[in-house]
């Protein structure tokens, strides 16, 4: 197709076959929207590669943000302040998101313990991997958040617990333990902790916190609509397609594309955009590189990796229904610091 037709442009399909279309990219010379989230997708230094996602390393940090800023409120130690992360290795997302959150807890000179495990693995030589084997996932749970309560001295604070985990019983079992142990944390953020899970699991996920690309309550528009939750609402009454973030980007990939050309062409009354393809098509991919603009899913601008740095990642948090009409709260994490 891309033989044939000859785009100027490639959207990205946010699938398994995303290593295929930046190949492709580099092949034919041609831009790529990307829609991948973690960062080692952008760093073999492929030119047509840009990605309108965030990074999602920074899901978790305003949960850590958040825990800070707290701290400081109480005027309590930092370096007492328990911090305990489990994660997956395997996958670039839930290795490189908690490492994130890890390499900032340090930093802030947070108490801070890294726990990685290997899902495909057999750390007990029981014939069950590690992702299904109950007491190895038990076990991590009571090394992040030991049996009891915290110890009733002035200095004592509930630890922070970041988990970087699938659905499921890897999510399920270590959730039961800490209930079933007498962990109270003073933050939880979870990588499942997304709209479908939360809906699933409404004993479970009060003042849980977790991150992601988008929220429905964004108040980014463009000129055909008002929010992003308007465009679902449009995909399911025009087409009864039920989308989801996925869907919000890619309907503001073309008309990122659009605003790459009128931005290109702005001092010029009667552009030549079809000799500009074919003749400055290097000038022009140099152009996206510096291109700050507005969309539906935000504001969108690239750094020196061109991936989205327009704007941070949606922090979420869930607080009981008794405790507010709304069973969400929103901050988006502007990384300002």
């Amino acid at each position: 197709m891309l033989e044939t037709l000859k785009p100027q442009y490639i959207m990205g399909t946010c699938t398994s076959v995303s290593s295929l279309e930046k190949a492709l990219a580099l092949k034919h010379k041609t831009v790529l929207m990307a829609q991948v989230g973690p960062p080692g997708f952008y760093k073999d230094n492929n030119p047509y590669v840009f990605g309108i996602h965030v990074n999602s390393d920074t899901y978790p940090l305003p949960a850590l943000q958040s825990l800070r800023f707290h701290i400081n409120g109480e005027r309590k130690s930092i370096a007492k302040q328990p911090v305990r992360v489990i994660y997956r290795t395997k996958s670039e997302f839930f290795y490189s998101t908690c490492r994130s959150v890890i390499d900032k807890a340090i930093l802030d000179g947070f108490d801070t313990t890294a726990i990685e495990y290997d899902p495909e693995g057999d750390e007990d030589d029981n014939g069950v991997l590690n992702k299904d084997d109950v007491a190895f996932l038990e076990g991590m749970a009571d090394q992040a958040c030991p049996s009891g309560p915290v110890d009733g001295s002035e200095d004592a604070q509930h630890p922070a617990l970041f988990a970087c985990v699938t659905a499921g019983v890897e999510a399920g079992t270590i959730l039961a333990r800490w209930r079933a142990n007498g962990c109270r944390p003073g933050v939880t953020w979870f990588t499942t902790a997304t709209w479908g899970w939360a809906e699933s699991n409404k004993d479970t996920i009060p003042f849980f916190q977790g991150g992601g690309q988008w929220h429905k309550n964004f108040a980014y528009s463009d000129q055909y609509f008002d929010s992003g939750q308007d465009v679902l609402d449009y995909g399911v009454s025009a087409y009864g397609y039920h989308g989801n973030y996925d869907h919000v980007v890619s309907y503001a990939i073309p008309l990122l594309f659009s605003q790459h050309i009128k931005s290109f062409f702005r001092i010029q009354n009667t552009p030549d955009v079809v000799g500009a393809f074919e003749n400055n098509y290097e000038e022009m991919r140099r152009a996206l590189l510096v291109l700050r603009t507005e969309t539906i899913f935000g504001p969108v601008s690239f750094n020196e990796d061109q991936r989205n740095a327009g704007r941070g990642a949606a922090g979420m948090q869930w607080i009981p229904s008794s405790s507010s009409e709304k069973h969400i709260q929103l901050f988006e994490n502007e990384l300002s610091e």
